[in-house]
C-alpha cells in the first residue's frame, strides 16, 4: 500500500504499526519518528512557521480572509507517488492540511486514492482513530493491540495520581499572541495526571482566551503552564505566582513552565505521565 499522511500525528500512528516502508509522502512537519523527517514533504505553508506568534496568526488571518488555503500541495509530487491512501485531519484547518486544501491536487489524479479523515476531540476518539488507521492498512490486529495498551496506561497513570492530595491547578496554552487555551484531549490528560486545567473544558475546542482569563482561574495561587514555545533568554522557568507573572507585556512570558507540544497520537500517555 502506498501511504500519504497530511498530519504528524497520523504518520506517527503509522510508523508506530510497522508501516514505515508504506509512508511515501508526510508533511513539513512530520519529524517523528526521527525516519519520518527524511521522506518526502507532500505539504508545505504559505508562510514561515519560524516567525513570531503574533506575526503568523496575522498572516493566517490575510490568508483566510482572502479565501486563500494556508497550505500548499506539491500536486507534482502527489502524482508521482500515485498514493493509495491519505491520511488528513478535519478538526483544525489552520492547524494541518484539511481535505479542502486537497481538492485541486486529487482533481489531477487519474486514479483517485482513498482519503480517511481524523478528527479527535477526546482520548478514546485517539484510540478510535488509530483503530480505523489500523482497518484503513489492513493492521487491524496491531492497532486494536496499540488502542487496547494505551488505554490501559491511560488508567495506570489515573490510577497513581488518584490518591495525591495536591493536585496542580494548571493552564494549558496552545497558542501565545493572541492566547489561545488547549482544548479537545488536553484537559482529560491533565485530569488523568492529577491535575485540574484552569482554562478549558475536557472536548471542547480551543478558544481565544485574554490575561484576564488566566488571572481569574488563578484565584491568588501559582499555576503550571504548559506550552511548546516558551522560553524566557536562555532559562526554563518553574512555578511562579500567577499575578506577579502577569504584570508584563510580553505574552511569551505569560506562563512559567515549558513542555512538550501535546499532539493526538500514541506518545500522548508518555507525555502526560511526566507533565507532573
Amino acid at each position: 500500500m502506498r501511504i500519504c499522511s497530511l498530519l504528524p500525528s497520523a504518520t506517527e500512528i503509522l510508523f508506530a504499526l510497522g508501516l514505515e516502508d508504506s509512508v511515501l509522502g508526510v508533511t513539513h512537519e512530520c519529524d517523528f519518528p526521527p525516519a519520518a523527517s527524511k521522506k518526502p514533504a507532500l505539504i508545505q505553508p504559505r508562510l514561515d512557521p519560524t516567525a513570531p506568534a503574533a506575526v503568523i496568526n496575522q498572516r493566517v488571518s490575510e490568508i483566510i480572509q482572502r479565501g486563500e488555503s494556508i497550505y500548499a500541495v506539491r500536486d507534482d509530487l502527489l502524482r508521482e507517488i500515485e498514493p493509495d491512501l491519505i491520511i488528513t485531519q478535519d478538526l483544525c484547518h489552520v492547524c494541518a492540511a484539511s481535505p479542502d486544501d486537497l481538492a485541486t491536487a486529487l482533481s489531477k489524479l487519474k486514479k483517485q486514492p482513498r482519503i480517511l479523515t481524523l478528527a479527535p476531540h477526546t482520548l478514546a476518539d485517539v484510540w478510535d482513530d488509530i483503530r480505523r488507521v489500523g482497518v484503513a492498512t489492513g493492521t487491524e490486529g496491531a492497532a486494536n493491540a496499540l488502542a487496547e495498551r494505551l488505554g490501559a496506561e491511560v488508567e495506570a497513570v489515573r490510577a497513581a495520581t488518584k490518591s495525591l492530595r495536591l493536585h496542580p491547578r494548571v493552564a494549558c496554552i496552545e497558542w501565545l499572541d493572541p492566547l489561545f487555551n488547549a482544548g479537545h484531549w488536553v484537559p482529560e490528560m491533565v485530569e488523568c495526571a492529577g491535575g485540574i486545567d484552569v482554562l478549558a473544558k475536557a472536548g471542547k475546542p480551543s478558544v481565544q482566551i485574554v490575561s484576564g482569563d488566566v488571572v481569574a482561574a488563578a484565584d491568588g495561587r501559582r499555576l503550571g503552564g504548559n506550552h511548546r514555545e516558551h522560553r524566557v533568554g536562555d532559562e526554563h522557568h518553574g512555578f511562579g505566582p500567577a499575578d506577579r507573572l502577569l504584570r508584563i507585556d510580553e505574552p511569551a512570558a505569560l506562563l512559567p513552565r515549558l513542555e512538550n507540544e501535546v499532539t493526538p497520537s500514541h506518545r500522548m500517555v508518555q507525555q502526560m505521565a511526566t507533565q507532573f
